[in-house]
């Protein structure tokens, strides 16, 4: 074989290999989907032993706020009721629905008494 053909080879066997390639998840992974302000939703995937915290923080670097104070996550449990995510508590026995994916809603949940006392004008708009 010459060179070329080696030099060949080893790309169409690179390529075919890059384009097979899937996302795989582990089993212990669970897919959040989460209803932003503006009625768009972004998917997340975290570890079933992740904490309320865990999700927020991964929404929130997403979304680039600097003051999280004033956002959070809420759900619906079982009976239609609203209820704001506890952010030291795990995600899966907060969510217990037996669902493969579970549907948040970010919110904001304070309300600043007077908005130019906010440092971050990005927050103004979420």
């Amino acid at each position: 074989m010459t060179m070329f053909q080696r030099f060949a080879t080893f790309f169409r066997r690179k390529s075919r290999r890059r384009y097979s390639k899937r996302r795989i998840f582990s089993k212990k992974q669970i897919e959040y989907k989460i209803k932003l302000l503006d009625n768009t939703y972004a998917t997340f995937y975290l570890e079933s032993s992740a904490l309320g915290c865990d999700l927020l923080n991964q929404v929130l670097i997403q979304l680039d706020l600097v003051e999280r104070d004033y956002f959070s996550l809420r759900f619906q449990d079982k009976h239609n009721i609203h209820i704001w995510l506890d952010p030291v508590k795990k995600l899966f026995t907060q969510l217990k629905n037996g669902k493969s994916t579970y549907e948040l809603e970010f919110c904001v949940k304070f309300y600043a008494i007077d908005p130019d006392q906010l440092n971050e004008e990005l927050t103004r708009y979420h």
